[in-house]
């Protein structure tokens, strides 16, 4: 894996041609103090995998698990008012908590895991049944349900950037709660993980009547509904990725024994994606009335 120096060319056909580091080594004057602060978080190699790509699939963990709790709840409730009159109510939750760590670091500040990953689903559905004659009998139901499905990686949450030597005046113009930042390498794990929920909400409201005559069976109904689609897309205060190109031996190209993405990133050199996204908040609505009617 050859190192190129960026500021160190020669022109060849006009073409800047970049010089390799002597020793193959950066000068710790070229290493960008930040990036020296944010490689202090990735986890240490433990073990060498031959036939791969330098500095890759060098971390195992045995002992790690996924864990999953869940827990799942149903009630109902049922009612008989004199011999005209029944009603129910029900209620429906369940929980499933996910804690999942996908870059060797487990609950750990850059962890790039759902931690914790939750899906949460609550529902309440309340029906009336009134038999108004013999003939006729009227059905009311209403019902709500929500869906809620959030994750991030917590121990990145409430960090000091400035502690990674990132200046006040730019970490102050960041929101809060404020985290460790994402810091991605292609072809590497990535450190850092910001926070995602997505919400459903849908309302329900139907009504029915039955009614019988001269031997004859009709029904009329209605039903109403109203989706509420909410996304919180994962914003972030602090994103950066660097590549290879930057020091590679010629810009823009990248050939077998040259160096990756990790040397770009000690240098400090970002690619154009410095993303600094907020919170970004997406809303759809949806609504449907239906009308039927049978003999």
């Amino acid at each position: 894996m050859i190192i190129y120096n960026p500021y160190a060319y020669t022109l060849q056909a006009g073409d800047p041609v970049r010089q390799p580091f002597p020793g193959n080594i950066i000068p710790q004057s070229m290493i960008s103090p930040v990036a020296a602060a944010v490689t202090k978080y990735m986890p240490t190699p433990n073990a060498k995998t031959s036939g791969v790509r330098y500095a890759t699939v060098n971390l195992l963990n045995p002992e790690y698990a996924a864990k999953d709790k869940f827990y799942n709840l149903i009630l109902k409730f049922d009612w008989n008012f004199g011999q005209n009159h029944r009603a129910f109510i029900r209620h429906a939750s369940n929980d499933r908590t996910e804690d999942r760590a996908v870059n060797g670091l487990d609950n750990k500040i850059g962890t790039d895991g759902q931690q914790p990953f939750q899906r949460i689903n609550d529902a309440y559905v309340a029906d009336w049944v009134w038999t108004a004659t013999p003939t006729t009998v009227i059905n009311v139901r209403g019902s709500y349900n929500r869906f809620i499905e959030k994750g991030f990686g917590r121990a990145n949450e409430n960090f000091d950037l400035t502690s990674l030597g990132l200046p006040a005046s730019l970490v102050n113009q960041l929101p809060t709660p404020r985290y460790f930042g994402r810091w991605e390498f292609p072809g590497y794990s990535s450190l850092g993980r910001y926070q995602s929920i997505n919400i459903t909400n849908n309302y329900n409201l139907m009504g029915n009547v039955t009614k019988i005559w001269r031997g004859h069976t009709m029904k009329m109904g209605v039903d109403l509904r109203r989706i509420h689609f909410i996304q919180h897309t994962e914003w972030r205060g602090l994103a950066l990725e660097y590549c290879k190109q930057h020091r590679n031996r010629c810009h823009g190209f990248f050939a077998a024994g040259q160096q990756t993405d990790s040397a770009g990133f000690l240098a400090g050199r970002t690619s154009h994606n410095f993303d600094p996204r907020f919170e970004n908040v997406f809303r759809i609505f949806e609504e449907y009335v239906g009308l039927a009617a049978a003999k």
